[in-house]
């Protein structure tokens, strides 16, 4: 243990008295600051440690530099990656807006533009959007011809059958008379059902009348109606009849339309009654 003196305490001298033996100086020991005493002053800081010896720096300060240039390149490659991974995100994100650009004039646009080149011609025929215009009239199948009958009408007949006329009646008839087209205009009656319900009366009171079919609307005013019978002519012997009452195209006008031949010819009858009905208008509706 060191003892220390007080600077109050004298220590032994003379001129000619010799000095007792001086101490070796000692270093201080390193103290725990925790265990000095706190009534004592503070301990003189611990001397530096001693220098490494110079053969030994060498490789030290070496493998420092190696350490830092390792540390350094390591550095560059994340930095390096970090910006790599900036750049992809960069394009990802460029790329989804310019998609969405993309969308955008879409989802705005309310006309598309305008495709470049010539406006197409209207095609030559096209019906008129007006409710009045009928589609053109379509030419006469083979062995028929288109006729304008001066009572005020126009449809299909047979290429070889003439024209004649009684009173209020227009017949076509075959060159042979076995078949006869009659168009009438109805005057009195006020339905197409009601002028079939009068005609089939009057047919029932002839020689031989069996009645084949009767089709029509008792609640349609409008409503065409067929009758078809059978009867026989004092004259002609045997007869098969087609009549078709209906509405003419102005909405008003009423009109018969009766086909007479044999009994056994009904299927050629039907096909003159067909192209007469599809093919009859009045001038002023007819489009040619």
């Amino acid at each position: 243990m060191v003892n220390w003196q007080s600077d109050n305490e004298s220590r032994p001298s003379g001129p000619g008295g010799p000095l007792p033996p001086q101490p070796q100086p000692q270093p201080p020991p390193t103290l725990v600051p925790s265990a000095w005493p706190a009534h004592l002053p503070s301990a003189p800081p611990p001397p530096p440690p001693p220098p490494s010896p110079p053969g030994k720096r060498g490789p030290l300060v070496l493998a420092l530099g190696f350490l830092a240039a390792a540390i350094v390149t390591l550095a560059v490659v994340v930095v390096a990656i970090l910006a790599g991974d900036g750049d992809g995100d960069g394009d990802g994100n460029s790329g989804g807006d310019a998609g969405k650009a993309g969308e955008s004039p879409a989802a705005t646009e309310t006309t598309p533009a305008p495709t470049p080149g010539p406006t197409p011609a209207p095609t030559p025929g096209t019906p008129s959007p007006t409710p009045t215009t009928q589609a053109p009239t379509p030419s006469p199948p083979s062995g028929y011809r288109e006729v304008t009958d001066e009572e005020g009408f126009t449809l299909f007949v047979p290429v070889d059958w003439e024209r004649s006329s009684d009173g209020v009646s227009v017949f076509y008839t075959s060159p042979d008379a076995s078949r006869t087209l009659q168009i009438f205009r109805l005057e009195e009656e006020p339905t197409p059902y009601d002028s079939a319900v009068i005609a089939r009366q009057n047919a029932s009171g002839a020689d031989d009348y069996e009645l084949i079919g009767f089709d029509g609307r008792s609640d349609d005013a409008l409503a065409p109606t067929s009758l078809e019978y059978t009867y026989t002519d004092e004259e002609e012997g045997p007869r098969h009849v087609l009549d078709h009452r209906f509405v003419a195209d102005d909405g008003v006008t009423l009109y018969a339309m009766v086909i007479y031949g044999p009994p056994g010819d009904q299927a050629a009858q039907r096909e003159i009654r067909d192209e007469a009905l599809g093919s009859f208008c009045q001038p002023a509706h007819c489009v040619g």
